[in-house]
């Protein structure tokens, strides 16, 4: 008789969850995003030629929503020269880059959405060519 209380217990639980407009599973009735945000990159583009200070600019989009866009710099040693958070309004994001010494760069851009996505889609990486002599923002 207690087994089929249990039973009758864990059928009418189960039955409870199954008719609820809410995911128990995932986030308490949230949905669980696993869609990457999607990047393209409009400025500069690959193996180009920049000033010293230049902006790294272009569109993000996803299906939640976009966290941050974060562009890093390094040089042909691989290491760290410029790391910020662009802007965003929008689609559109935009951060500018400053008092760069000439030289070769790899430029990498990655987005991430709010639920902390970013994947191949999200994220660029581009040569450039720092060139004191071009002009300027």
């Amino acid at each position: 008789m207690r087994r089929i209380k249990t039973l009758n217990i864990i059928l009418l639980l189960l039955w409870l969850i199954s008719c609820s407009q809410a995911n128990f599973f995932v986030g308490g009735g949230q949905s669980l995003d696993l869609e990457a945000p999607k990047l393209t990159l409009l400025t500069p583009t690959n193996f180009s030629f920049v000033p010293t200070n230049f902006i790294v600019d272009g569109i993000v989009t996803d299906n939640v929503g976009v966290e941050k866009v974060v562009v890093i710099l390094y040089d042909n040693k691989e290491e760290k020269i410029a790391n910020c958070n662009a802007s965003i309004s929008g689609d559109i994001f935009k951060a500018e880059i400053k008092n760069i010494e000439s030289g070769e760069y790899s430029l990498v851009v990655n987005a991430y959405d709010k639920a902390g996505n970013t994947s191949t889609t999200s994220s660029k990486t581009i040569s450039i060519t720092v060139d004191a002599g071009s002009s300027s923002l």
